[in-house]
């Protein structure tokens, strides 16, 4: 049998001497738990990553904006005015998806005469809206 010694004058045959615990903090720190540090670091994680991964949509080409959430392709269809039809559709940009109403609409490249008809009220950033009409959907 083995015999532990508690002080230099005394021993113990059955039990060791007492563990002191290191786990404990001291009085004077704070004893705010893990679960509450870690959700605090959740949270500014979370409301870092949005403000730090937002995506400018208008340096986006047609497939990673189509691949992007929060974007949205512009598809316009030019107006060829003497034959009176729309060429095919194709992606003139990418925006911010903020809704777009189901009116179509004429819009010109800021400074030109050249119409383009959109299936809706979303224009690219350098378009401007320009009067004429709109037509059925006959391409070219």
């Amino acid at each position: 049998m083995h015999t532990w010694t508690s002080t230099p004058s005394s021993t113990s045959t059955s039990e060791p001497p007492p563990v002191t615990s290191t786990t404990e903090p001291p009085p004077d720190t704070s004893t705010t738990d893990s679960a509450d540090t870690s959700d605090t670091a959740d949270t500014t994680a979370d409301t870092t990553g949005n403000t730090t991964d937002v995506v400018d949509c208008t340096d986006l080409g047609p497939n990673q904006c189509a691949a992007q959430p929060g974007c949205q392709e512009v598809l316009g269809q030019k107006i060829n005015a003497q034959k009176m039809c729309l060429q095919k559709p194709s992606f003139l940009a990418c925006i911010a998806a903020d809704g777009c109403d189901d009116a179509p609409t004429l819009a010109c490249p800021m400074g030109t005469n050249q119409q383009y008809q959109f299936p809706d009220t979303c224009i690219p950033p350098d378009f401007e809206v320009c009067d004429g009409m709109t037509l059925d959907m006959n391409y070219v």
